[in-house]
């Protein structure tokens, strides 16, 4: 059965629309965002996401052209939501919208908490209405039109992590988590009751020393940037964050034989279970040698996955 979906009168044609508003792609750096594949997302660094915005008509011209009452004004906005990870917001400078009264850019900024895909929604609002409204006409805060409506979600989707699991970061003053002064740059929050078809964005979390980052790593304006954190570092977190799940999942991994990539086809993307047994397999050739190694040369197994997120930084023989 086909659903039937009904809208006040008041809501506009997505062709009507595009004759009154040139919307640009929503980009990323400077690359399309619905075209990114993920895979260059950094740990702990927020997206900024921009779209385009230039009216193609004065602001008196596209209440006429939307059938708005005189004195009604017509605005932009634009929401996002994370479903794995129940984050959600709405536009720099929201939630109002913006008036169409110039060109302007809409700008998300998506913070670095979320995980996996955003869904971005752009939609036209009554930004303000008359005292005295009209019978029917729509009253302040209705929406006009939403790109929803014709473009499906897959089309309005931004993919955060890609081939690369996306493991969540957040950004903390270690002082005040752990009540003490503390040097280290990072820690893994896990879960020890994880399973392996758990989600990263779930039952992981790696924090980031807020006092370490904010005193160490500033960009040219001077301000904190934990993009200037080393690549070496980064690797390190991965290193960290391997180490701590073999260790939780030491026993399950015993028993399963992953040597045979095919086998992790179980796991859903994102899961705990795919990552780490394609990382084990990467750096051991098979689970249980990566399992043996750990067990009984824990040096050799630091040195192989070290190998692996950072390869320039030891010679490894197989």
């Amino acid at each position: 059965m086909m659903t039937l979906e009904l809208r006040p009168k008041w809501c506009l044609d997505e062709n009507l629309v595009s004759t009154a508003l040139e919307l640009g792609d929503w980009m990323i750096e400077g690359k399309r965002a619905f075209e990114r594949h993920g895979d260059d997302w950094q740990p702990g660094n927020k997206v900024v996401v921009t779209r385009d915005v230039r009216p193609l008509l004065k602001p008196v011209e596209l209440r006429r052209k939307f059938g708005l009452a005189a004195g009604q004004v017509v605005g932009i906005a634009a929401r996002w939501s994370c479903r794995d990870t129940s984050y959600a917001g709405v536009h720099v400078g929201g939630p109002a919208a913006l008036d169409l009264d110039e060109e302007l850019k809409l700008t998300l900024d998506i913070p670095v908490e979320i995980a996996r895909s955003i869904e971005i929604e752009t939609c036209l609002i009554v930004n303000r209405s008359t005292p005295n409204q009209q019978p029917g006409s729509a009253p302040a805060g209705s929406i006009l039109w939403s790109d929803s409506w014709a473009q499906p979600l897959r089309e309005r989707m931004v993919l955060l992590e890609g081939a690369e699991a996306r493991i969540p970061v957040r950004s903390v003053s270690f002082e005040q988590q752990f009540g003490e002064v503390s040097s280290a740059l990072w820690a893994i929050d896990l879960d020890t009751t994880i399973a392996f078809d758990d989600l990263f964005a779930n039952v992981v979390t790696v924090l980031l020393n807020k006092d370490v980052t904010s005193r160490d790593f500033r960009g040219e304006d001077n301000e904190p940037d934990v993009a200037k954190i080393p690549n070496s570092l980064l690797a390190g977190i991965q290193v960290d964050l391997l180490r701590s799940l073999t260790s939780v999942l030491q026993e399950e991994l015993n028993q399963v034989n992953w040597s045979d990539l095919r086998h992790l086809e179980d796991f859903e993307d994102g899961s705990i279970g795919q990552w780490l047994g394609i990382q084990l397999i990467k750096a051991f050739g098979s689970t249980s040698s990566a399992i043996n190694a750990y067990l009984k040369d824990e040096p050799s197994f630091n040195r192989e996955i070290w190998n692996l997120f950072a390869p320039n930084s030891w010679s490894s023989s197989k």
